[in-house]
């Protein structure tokens, strides 16, 4: 299943002319952008947002109390200080406080998009996605991630990951593997299946609660999503 590419982005800065250049770079991307200049009206907004842009400065309060209040919002947004502050201290403290990802200015806007346009890709919000919870399979690319951890799968282990991913919630034992990576013309020995899945399954589960589950009648990827 693709995931929606019209990506939702709040941007929250003081500074109209940073926003108004961002956005209009943003909105290029096809994404939708909505801006804030205050933590206090970038709260709410960022419930709705993909992923956010916080200045670490803001005129009411840090940024680092704002992506706090954004999590306890219920925010799941991927959050990108936009900051002159390059301290080592102010980055711990943006990290702690639910940040996902760190710009510097003076910065080019290209370097923003690429940044937002990675997060997207990690987070499963672009067009040729699977995601199961925060399991993310890049169906174009053949990379995958949990959380923003990127897994160290060969092709034919992203294959047969990927069967479960489109079947999520249905065992598969490895013949039915094989078969459904032959129709998307990868040919797994059958042989090797269970090896090369069993190792796949274990990238994902050393990474946080086991999602992909064994039994005596084959594989399993759970997830509500």
């Amino acid at each position: 299943m693709e995931s929606d590419p019209a990506l939702r982005i709040l941007i929250v800065d003081e500074e109209e002319p940073i926003t108004h250049v961002l956005r209009i770079a943003l909105e290029l991307e096809g994404w939708r952008v909505t801006t804030a200049a205050s933590g206090e009206a970038a709260i709410p907004l960022a419930v709705d947002a993909d992923v956010v842009l916080l200045d670490m400065m803001l005129p009411d309060r840090l940024g680092t109390e704002v992506v706090a209040g954004m999590r306890a919002a219920g925010s799941r947004a991927h959050v990108i200080f936009l900051t002159g502050r390059a301290e080592l201290d102010d980055r711990m403290a943006a990290f702690t406080a639910g940040a996902d990802d760190y710009v510097t200015k003076p910065f080019g806007v290209e370097e923003v998009v690429t940044c937002v346009a990675g997060a997207a890709r990690r987070r499963g919000l672009t067009a040729g996605s699977l995601r199961v919870d925060d399991l993310v399979l890049d169906i174009r690319d053949g990379f995958a991630w949990r959380g923003d951890t990127l897994l160290d799968l060969d092709p034919l282990q992203f294959a047969l990951l990927r069967e479960l991913a489109e079947r999520h919630g249905e065992t598969l034992d490895s013949g039915e593997l094989v078969a459904a990576a032959r129709a998307h013309d990868v040919h797994v020995p059958a042989a090797l299946a269970p090896e090369l899945i069993g190792r796949a399954g274990r990238a994902v589960n050393e990474l946080g609660d086991p999602i992909v589950l064994v039994d005596e009648r084959g594989w399993m990827l759970a997830g509500s999503s």
